[in-house]
């Protein structure tokens, strides 16, 4: 099976399992070079495929797949991006969030401690302190659900059972509950463009934020998923447990669904 591919201007990510090199794709031309620099006027059929704008990629196993390969896949080709592109994707995500008006308004505005390849919005501490915007990370309760607590550069912090940081040392009262945020950073392990998002399949978010399946109109908080743009996916499978995105950051910039 082939690995997912996703193809962007100027470079390319992905593998195949028969071995053949990597491949670039750029949109004008529709064009495809392979890692010795040569060109290919007629790029594998596969190749053609996959080589679209980011609001058609296409994976052609993705109906074959589970929930469960499907979140293994995105995972490992997450965890296998090339260090030099994560680094520069990730600085365009966290510049998106920074200069977003409506995250400029979140006066608390919850984040996560990036695991599994995640997209680091670490650095978003020292950008957002200047601001005096309160951030926060989420705390894995007893009862499986999500709490916020603060955070920032000075917060002692101590790993939960997951292996994940969470915040140490705080004031009980400091504690916010779900409804309590204006906005909410989650991290995803894919996601379409209908707003649906793959999780890691322990439903801490879904759980935590299910009183947003209730409401109509009023958005609190607002829900923006941050990725890679590999992680994209056609089409999710949707659970009546799941709750949607309001919006995506990707290093292509961060995006309100429609209605939003």
């Amino acid at each position: 099976m082939r690995g997912l591919l996703y193809f962007q201007p100027g470079f390319s990510i992905g593998t195949r399992d028969d071995g053949e090199p990597i491949f670039e794709s750029f949109w004008g031309g529709q064009q495809a070079r392979s890692t010795d620099g040569t060109r290919s006027k007629n790029p594998p059929s596969w190749l053609a495929q996959a080589a679209r704008p980011p609001g058609s990629i296409h994976h052609p196993m993705m109906p074959q797949l589970s929930r469960k390969a499907l979140r293994q896949h995105l995972r490992q080709t997450r965890r296998g991006l090339d260090a030099g592109v994560r680094a520069a994707s990730e600085a365009a995500i966290v510049r998106a969030i920074a200069r977003h008006p409506r995250l400029g308004r979140a006066s608390h505005l919850a984040m996560y401690w990036p695991a599994d390849g995640e997209v680091d919005l670490r650095p978003l501490v020292t950008l957002l302190a200047r601001v005096r915007r309160q951030l926060y990370l989420p705390i894995l309760s007893r009862d499986s659900r999500l709490r916020f607590a603060p955070w920032g550069a000075r917060t002692r912090l101590a790993f939960n059972r997951f292996g994940i940081p969470e915040p140490r040392g705080y004031a009980a009262r400091s504690l916010r509950r779900p409804s309590q945020l204006d906005a909410v950073l989650l991290p995803l392990v894919g996601f379409d463009e209908h707003g649906n998002r793959l999780g890691m399949g322990g439903g801490f978010y879904d759980r935590s934020f299910a009183f947003r399946l209730a409401r109509r109109h009023w958005r609190k908080p607002l829900l923006i998923g941050v990725a890679f743009e590999l992680q994209r996916c056609p089409s999710l499978p949707v659970a009546t447990w799941d709750v949607p995105l309001d919006g995506i950051v990707t290093e292509h910039g961060l995006r309100l669904f429609q209605g939003i």
